[in-house]
């Protein structure tokens, strides 16, 4: 249970440090992976998926790290979004390019959160 409340704070850590800073500097995070957000709309856009929606995300996880009940919860989709980041960024590699260092930093990091889940999931069990 110790690795699966690991796996899940650092999860935690990510959803919502990532989402504070969309949220607040918008300009900023985007320009980090080359999106140029050219008006009011597209900057209030950005701060609701990157940041409101990423934000509600990492809420959830913090409800499932203070609730034993839902440990597993959490670390299924844990499982299921940082999969679903791998997929997105190994489809854009093959069909754009290599992208620059910092995506391809992400992409390991994003592997290496999948494969803590599915450790995590194994030691938890089906209980």
């Amino acid at each position: 249970m110790k690795l699966a409340k690991f796996s899940i704070f650092i999860t935690t850590l990510a959803f919502l440090g990532i989402g504070l800073f969309c949220l607040f500097a918008p300009i900023e995070a985007s320009s980090l992976v080359d999106i140029q957000l050219s008006n009011s709309t597209a900057i209030t856009d950005f701060r609701a998926n990157y940041g409101g929606c990423i934000i509600g995300i990492g809420v959830f996880y913090v409800y499932c790290f203070l609730n034993p009940d839902y440990i597993r919860l959490g670390l299924i989709l844990q499982f299921l979004s940082f999969s679903g980041f791998v997929v997105g960024r190994v489809v854009g590699i093959i069909f754009d390019g290599i992208p620059k260092p910092l995506l391809i930093y992400f992409l390991i990091a994003e592997l290496l959160m999948v494969i803590l889940a599915i450790i995590s999931l194994n030691k938890v069990g089906n209980t």
